[in-house]
């Protein structure tokens, strides 16, 4: 911030800089927020009521809304919604491909040569424990710890689930697994990158 006779002068932002739109009839938290959004690269408009706000929305776009709830009425909520356009941004970058494996966390499904298969929760995050140490062995411990949740899921469980996960991946078992056993250690991923 550059000082001129007493006063706060910010730097120009790029007319191309994302837009954030303030709804709030507070005053000093209209300014805070507004000095933090500038501070992250963002040019704000700021309105004080939700029908302004929402004539704003209908004209030009905003990257980022930022509405003060204590001060929006029942209806005000669902008008928002229907005048904020919905983006659909490319998730292909999302998917993680290993081998002839392709999981989409996301969505927990996983491709294995050409075939779809539909993952738990628990499965997803144990395959995706395996897919980030691809070269090394697992032990129960870490994909346990991984889970971040102990009152769900205990160290024989863990057996259990990556059972499951064997079959739907491969529906006949094989010699080569693509979750490799390493007995009295853990798991291990078996596939060529």
């Amino acid at each position: 911030m550059l000082r001129v006779k007493g006063r706060r002068s910010t730097p120009a932002l790029d007319p191309k800089a994302r837009v954030a739109l303030l709804v709030s009839e507070d005053h000093a938290l209209a300014r805070d927020l507004s000095r933090a959004l500038h501070a992250g690269g963002f040019r704000v408009e700021s309105t004080r009521t939700a029908g302004n706000a929402l004539n704003r929305l209908r004209k030009a776009r905003a990257d980022l809304l930022v509405l003060d709830a204590r001060f929006l009425r029942e209806g005000d909520y669902s008008e928002i919604a229907r005048a904020v356009p919905l983006r659909r941004v490319a998730r292909e970058q999302e998917r993680i491909h290993v081998g002839k494996l392709t999981l989409d966390p996301a969505s927990r499904v996983a491709h294995v040569s050409r075939r779809q298969v539909q993952l738990t929760s628990t499965e997803c995050s144990l395959l995706l424990e395996l897919i980030r140490h691809r070269r090394s062995t697992v032990t129960r411990d870490e994909l346990l710890d991984s889970l971040g949740d102990h009152g769900r899921v205990f160290d024989r469980t863990i057996d259990r689930h990556i059972c499951n996960l064997r079959r739907k991946l491969e529906p006949t078992p094989k010699a080569s697994s693509i979750i490799v056993t390493v007995h009295g250690i853990g798991y291990r991923l078996n596939l060529r990158t």
